[in-house]
């Protein structure tokens, strides 16, 4: 039996809209095991984003618990927070959040240098990482000089550089064509697989459901496992 990586205990997250509340989480509980890859499907606005980013140490949940490898990260000090989310996590979104004013390998690279690693080790893992995206001849172009899909795949190595034990990927292919988005896909699975991490990625796209190992939608507060997944 696989160990436990992240369990969610009664998780709620209650917005509020003038005088009204709206609960977009009501109570969930839910595991994710090692080296699993798990989608998230459901209508706009359902809360997909939201379940994401308390998961990732990113949005104080209303109420409830999110155990990382027995740690509760909403009890940790926010510099604590901040150290695991860097270490524990990496985050694909839909935009690339790519500085402008730094090219690909130091865009790559901001991660192992915010954990404070050596310069010359960040490189290294930086370079390693532009590779297994297949960017090695791409190291010095800014973002403007690269294309959609390679935006995604720089900041795909940025999230995988520290080689994360759980990847949090948000429509990671939404703002890419067809082909494009299938490229970013292949190499999103080979990344994770190298890093013998887990994946929770969100999709509108039911292509992308097939790589995963089970699927579930997040429908009126709750997880739903999707008939005919694992």
């Amino acid at each position: 039996m696989q160990k436990s990586k992240i369990e969610i205990q009664n998780l709620v997250k209650t917005f509020w809209e003038g005088e009204k509340s709206v609960e977009v989480l009501k109570g969930v509980d839910f595991e994710i095991s090692s080296q699993k890859k798990i989608g998230i499907v459901g209508a706009s606005g359902v809360g997909k984003s939201t379940w994401l980013h308390i998961i990732g140490g990113l949005d104080q949940p209303t109420k409830g618990k999110i155990l990382v490898e027995g740690e509760d990260l909403y009890a940790m000090s926010e510099a604590k927070r901040a150290q695991l989310r860097n270490r524990f996590f990496g985050f694909v979104f839909q935009f690339y959040y790519l500085l402008e004013e730094l090219n690909a390998l130091e865009n790559v690279m901001l991660p192992c240098l915010i954990a404070k690693l050596p310069k010359s080790d960040a490189k290294q893992l930086g370079l390693e990482a532009l590779q297994s995206v297949g960017l090695s001849d791409r190291l010095t172009h800014k973002p403007s000089q690269l294309s959609g899909g390679q935006q995604q795949r720089v900041a795909l190595a940025r999230a995988c550089v520290l080689k994360p034990k759980m990847i949090l990927a948000d429509e990671p292919t939404g703002n890419l064509d067809q082909e494009s988005g299938k490229e970013v896909l292949e190499y999103l699975m080979k990344v994770v697989e190298e890093a013998k991490g887990s994946l929770m990625l969100v999709t509108h796209n039911k292509d992308l459901l097939g790589n995963m190992d089970e699927t579930f939608e997040l429908k009126d507060g709750t997880l739903q496992k999707v008939p005919g997944t694992f």
